[in-house]
């Protein structure tokens, strides 16, 4: 699953480094709440096929407002808003992607649970705040990502939306 190429194009451009630089930007943490009982009661490749469904979702809205996916887990991804590409306007962006994709998740969601017999629904979270982004690694190995405490309470916070929710916080500059 690749970034589109126009997005792509964009953050080549517009990116003057991938070393370590501050930027404020949103970042959404969106799990599947139920993965553990979904995944015990399906077999490991309908499991598999049922979240490359939900990643492609996710994808497309995501990238639809700019925002990059830099880690998916198990059953969850963390995307930025406002880096590597700049937008003021990154927590409406993140807002939209976050409720485009709970809306796109909706009949997919339905027909996940009536096969699963489960409830499949994501819960979201967002929190703005300053960050330092930038490339991390070695030669072998290179990702981009985000550090400082604005992360840390987006994943603290994200078992705190109810399932089909979308939980946002307050924006914390320093």
């Amino acid at each position: 699953m690749k970034c589109p190429k126009h997005l792509a194009e964009r953050i080549l451009t517009t990116c003057s480094s991938l070393e370590g630089e501050r930027k404020l930007v949103t970042v959404l943490f969106a799990d599947l709440a139920n993965y553990t009982a979904l995944s015990e009661k399906q077999e490991p490749e309908e499991v598999h096929q049922i979240m490359d469904g939900r990643f492609k979702i996710l994808m497309d809205e995501i990238h639809k407002y700019e925002g990059t996916i830099n880690q998916f887990t198990g059953d969850g991804v963390m995307a930025l808003f406002g880096a590597p590409v700049a937008h003021e306007d990154h927590a409406q962006r993140a807002c939209h992607a976050a409720l485009a994709v709970q809306n796109a998740l909706a009949d997919y969601g339905r027909t996940i649970a009536e096969k699963a017999g489960l409830e499949f629904k994501m819960r979201m979270e967002l929190n703005s705040g300053l960050v330092i982004v930038g490339a991390i690694g070695d030669d072998l190995r290179v990702d981009y990502t985000a550090v400082g405490d604005t992360m840390n309470l987006a994943a603290r916070m994200e078992s705190l939306a109810k399932p089909g929710g979308i939980l946002v916080s307050a924006l914390h500059e320093r």
